[in-house]
């Protein structure tokens, strides 16, 4: 008889002892609650986004306007855009940025104004000021490249 409770009791153990707390995809268990884990991965913590970047951007009044954007790790920048075929049509700026709330995007700041750009992998792309793409068929005209 001692035998059978010993071997009942042992079968017990071992039977809630495997059962454990299940985990679900994209779920931890803490304490009896499941919490959903977020993803930070973003343009600010993913890429390298410090460095130049350099490009010709469209203009109504002239055929382009060769831009340069410093982004330091400091969160400074320093931009210079030259119009091309205007005199005397260079305009620097300097000031801070701030990533958005998405972490996707940069909002540079100075006495000019504010110029907003989503980051991407060794590329800026500038947006309107609502904080959206331009719409345009040449997507590819409102962008900066890294330079290495």
């Amino acid at each position: 008889m001692k035998k059978i409770n010993i071997l009942v009791l042992l079968f017990a153990v071992v039977f809630f002892a495997c059962k454990g707390n299940p985990k679900k995809n994209n779920q931890e268990v803490v304490d009896n609650k499941s919490t959903e884990i977020v993803d930070k991965h973003t343009s600010e913590v993913a890429l390298d986004w410090n460095g130049t970047y350099k490009g010709t951007l469209p203009c109504a009044s002239c055929p382009g306007i060769l831009t340069t954007v410093k982004l330091n790790n400091d969160k400074t920048f320093e931009m210079e855009e030259v119009y091309l075929e205007e005199e005397d049509g260079t305009v620097l700026s300097k000031g801070t940025f701030t990533f958005t709330e998405d972490g996707n995007k940069v909002v540079l700041s100075s006495e000019q104004g504010n110029t907003i750009y989503a980051v991407g992998e060794n590329k800026l792309i500038l947006l309107g000021e609502d904080g959206k793409k331009s719409v345009s068929e040449l997507s590819e005209e409102y962008e900066l490249k890294k330079v290495k």
